[in-house]
């Protein structure tokens, strides 16, 4: 579906001409003072940051329609920006969205690269899909060992569905022994 609509669009430009402007002007400012401590490299990391929080909320307002209309095109655009830069909140959206074909087109194999992305990084809610993508063999071999991995690592970084998930297959063990 592509959002329509010659206002909603005109609306969709000058919030997005907004946001640029902003990230502009706050990336100026990042690179006078990096540029005053003379640590240009640090400056390029934190520009590279800030590019892919920004792109990382836009996607975020497309996806939930948060003062533009919903376009998961968009959204996927956006968190794609975002995941090439490294955010792990924007590489496991993405990879939500390629598990489940919400605005692009479905890729369950493109799902688990960018889903391990942000896993790796210790995003529980990834590390929990990943873990879900490995039990049910989506994209991947089903392999349970490696699914309860990252159900573990979940658990760990306060997933309570992979820690159901593990007290679950526990429990599923007692019984049967």
């Amino acid at each position: 579906m592509i959002c329509r609509g010659v206002e909603e669009l005109r609306k969709v430009v000058v919030f997005e001409c907004f946001v640029i402007f902003g990230m502009l002007i706050a990336n100026n400012t990042m690179q006078m003072t990096h540029a005053c401590q003379g640590t240009q490299e640090t400056a390029k990391m934190s520009h590279s940051q800030d590019m892919a929080i920004a792109a990382y909320q836009l996607g975020r307002r497309y996806e939930m329609g948060d003062g533009v209309p919903v376009c998961m095109e968009t959204a996927a655009r956006f968190y794609r920006q975002a995941a090439m830069r490294g955010h792990a909140d924007a590489q496991h959206a993405l990879g939500f969205l390629h598990a489940t074909g919400q605005g692009i087109a479905r890729d369950e194999r493109l799902a688990v690269q960018w889903l391990t992305q942000a896993a790796e990084q210790g995003h529980p809610d990834a590390q929990h899909n990943l873990g879900v993508m490995y039990t049910e063999g989506r994209g991947v071999e089903v392999d349970y060992g490696a699914a309860v991995k990252w159900f573990y690592k979940a658990a760990l970084n306060g997933s309570m569905y992979a820690r159901e998930w593990l007290e679950s297959r526990s429990e599923e063990q007692h019984s049967a022994g």
